[in-house]
């Protein structure tokens, strides 16, 4: 019978560990979230966002950044940094975000454009 201490599944061994130890600490997170399997970047549709910046707070790649205007706030998705994080069902941006079809992912014609 096995004495070890039991661990819930989603755990990481201490060899995870030791490879996530290397990897810079704003991807950490989403290493452990299981959001490390690229999808196409996302952009957001400007006549659905309400620049509430919630995407901005939850994104582990800090791909979202504000835009100053003279007038109004606003917020860019730079794809460069955009992983999709395992696409729309998994993404935190789009999870979080309270306006539907905000965020949506760049269709496959214009990726790598």
């Amino acid at each position: 019978m096995d004495d070890s201490p039991s661990r819930p599944d989603d755990a990481l061994s201490g060899t995870d560990e030791q490879l996530l130890s290397v990897v810079p600490p704003h991807l950490r997170d989403a290493a452990r979230l299981g959001l490390t399997e690229m999808h196409p970047p996302f952009v957001m549709d400007k006549s659905k966002c309400i620049e509430c910046g919630l995407c901005r707070e939850v994104c582990p790649f800090t791909a979202v950044f504000l835009v100053p205007t003279r007038w109004k706030i606003m917020f860019e998705i730079e794809r460069d940094r955009c992983r999709g994080c395992g696409g729309p069902s998994k993404a935190p941006c789009v999870r979080y975000c309270p306006s539907p079809g905000a965020l949506v992912p760049v269709p496959d014609a214009l990726v790598g454009a």
